[in-house]
């Protein structure tokens, strides 16, 4: 989305510090919106936003930058509202969600995978995705307005043997 209607909205992007994550905070950014760069690594979060401000204008986000980092693990509920608490008292909304944050897992038979690695992949790359939603869509009810993107491997999709889940 560009133009004057993205100018003004706050997109949030968890797993925002590096790869798919980091080029669609980038993108969000070059299309006008204040990005939220979200992710466990709050150092590389916030290089990413320092990176983003280097080269956008300021202007866009009312004078203090485009983007800034935060941190967030998104397998904890009660720190996705905190992430959302600070960031709706910071920029004033959270307008799109891109839940990208995600892991792979370890690739083994998964009769030998150690304790709670499954609670571990679940915890991130479902309940995640369930968490920032149920945070961010009071607020976008309210306003009458928000869009949430979740994004998926192709790992849904292609069997592997040792591959969890």
């Amino acid at each position: 989305m560009t133009g004057t209607h993205a100018r003004a909205r706050v997109a949030v992007v968890t797993g925002g510090a590096s790869g798919i994550g980091e080029a669609t905070s980038r993108r969000l950014a070059t299309d006008g919106y204040r990005v939220v760069v979200a992710d466990l690594d709050i150092e590389r979060a916030t290089r990413v936003a320092r990176e983003i401000n280097a080269i956008a204008n300021p202007s866009m986000a009312g004078g203090d930058g485009t983007a800034f980092g935060v941190t967030v693990d998104v397998s904890s509920e009660a720190s996705f509202r905190e992430l959302v608490a600070n960031v709706v008292a910071r920029a004033g909304s959270i307008d799109v969600l891109v839940n990208n944050a995600g892991i792979a897992g370890m690739s083994a038979p998964s009769w030998t995978l150690p304790d709670g690695e499954w609670e571990r992949v679940l915890g991130i790359d479902l309940s995640g995705v369930y968490y920032g939603c149920r945070a961010v869509l009071p607020g976008m009810i309210a306003r009458g307005w928000g869009r949430i993107v979740n994004v998926s491997s192709i790992a849904g999709k292609e069997g592997n043997p040792n591959a969890v889940p």
